[in-house]
């Protein structure tokens, strides 16, 4: 995975990238999977669209910080209005505890 991620085909790096996020969310290394969720999204893939990433992210971050979580779900809906992620954005927003 890690050779993939590096290799020169743009698109391919991006999928490999982004299933590494995956796999260190799920296996609790969380600075690494923040890390590489940024980088993915900045990469603009096609097969690995910005909205997807970005709404990953949030969701890894809504227990840790909702803060930052509530701000990528809202700019996945200012910037991306029409993409399927939306309704997932809002569903996230809604799982944050608001402060009393």
């Amino acid at each position: 995975m890690k050779k993939l991620g590096s290799g020169s085909d743009k698109e391919l790096a991006a999928m490999a990238q982004y299933q590494m996020a995956n796999i260190y969310a799920r296996t609790g290394k969380t600075d690494d999977a923040v890390r590489i969720y940024r980088a993915v999204a900045d990469l603009r893939s096609v097969f690995v669209p910005r909205p997807l990433v970005l709404v990953e992210l949030a969701d890894f971050l809504r227990q840790s910080n909702p803060a930052e979580a509530s701000n990528l779900y809202q700019q996945i809906k200012k910037e991306f209005p029409d993409s399927p992620v939306v309704e997932r954005a809002d569903r996230g927003l809604g799982m944050i505890a608001p402060k009393s």
